[in-house]
């Protein structure tokens, strides 16, 4: 029960976040980006979020909402520069620190931009344009996620007998990662039905590309839950785990997504 309301309430508080307008999405993905930052690296740096991580997370939170002022028309692409000082910081920092892991500190700080900041202001100019705010790709992508990996946690519960990669996740299986990629294609032609501002194969081919990259997605968190030797990345949604969670698949999916409709433009 805790965690079907659970999963009420945070479809109900994203769907309004981002039907509602521009100026409620904002804050909304700011602060996912902010706390997927924050989860990654406690995970990453055994439950303490040390000093460059902190730099991390207000640079890569500060990031996203530049992406979004370049994006709407707000700011010239010049201001993305200025990131260039707080990534130069984390690395004068480890001169400083008598600590014998500074490459691992620097990459894992840097890591944590790659895997969550960059994708989430990739986002902005999916939904972002000077001419307004068109959410419709981002609610499809977020259902083709959500729809993959229901059905390959339902299927894969039911039916699952064989092991898709049991070093990384033991209990993924191969019938449930089958049939979540059919339903996602599945549901991506009837998306088509919708109206979206893509035509029927660019909606067939983004589902086939949420079908392979969700699926990743999902994996690749687990292989940093994995190393860092928790179950969850965090606790945040009851029965659900933590930001990462949630957004494990969607956060690999973007990249992709975003390339595909720059090649199409």
């Amino acid at each position: 029960m805790t965690r079907t309301i659970t999963a009420i309430i945070f479809v109900l508080i994203m769907t309004a976040g981002i039907i509602t307008s521009r100026y409620t999405y904002l804050p909304l993905f700011a602060l996912v980006t902010w706390l997927s930052l924050y989860e990654f690296y406690l995970m990453t740096n055994r439950h303490m979020v040390t000093l460059p991580g902190w730099i991390g997370i207000i640079t890569g939170t500060g990031l996203f909402v530049l992406s979004f002022g370049i994006a709407g028309g707000y700011l010239d692409e010049k201001w993305t520069l200025t990131i260039i000082p707080p990534i130069g910081i984390i690395f004068i920092l480890e001169l400083f620190n008598r600590e014998n892991h500074k490459i691992h500190i620097i990459s894992n700080t840097l890591t944590g931009l790659v895997y969550a900041a960059i994708p989430f202001s990739l986002l902005n100019f999916m939904v972002l344009t000077t001419n307004g705010y068109d959410y419709s790709i981002l609610l499809g992508m977020i259902g083709l996620v959500w729809i993959n990996d229901t059905a390959a946690f339902l299927f894969g519960s039911m039916f699952g007998r064989h092991r898709l990669f049991e070093r990384i996740s033991p209990r993924k299986t191969w019938e449930g990662c089958i049939s979540g990629m059919a339903f996602t294609i599945i549901a991506g032609y009837f998306f088509t039905i919708l109206p979206m501002n893509l035509s029927h194969n660019q909606w067939m081919i983004i589902a086939f590309i949420v079908a392979i990259t969700a699926t990743l997605g999902d994996l690749i968190e687990s292989m940093f839950k994995r190393s860092a030797e928790i179950k969850d990345s965090g606790n945040l949604f009851p029965g659900h785990g933590g930001v990462l969670d949630r957004f494990d698949s969607l956060i690999f999916t973007i990249p992709f997504v975003y390339a595909y409709l720059q090649l199409i433009q």
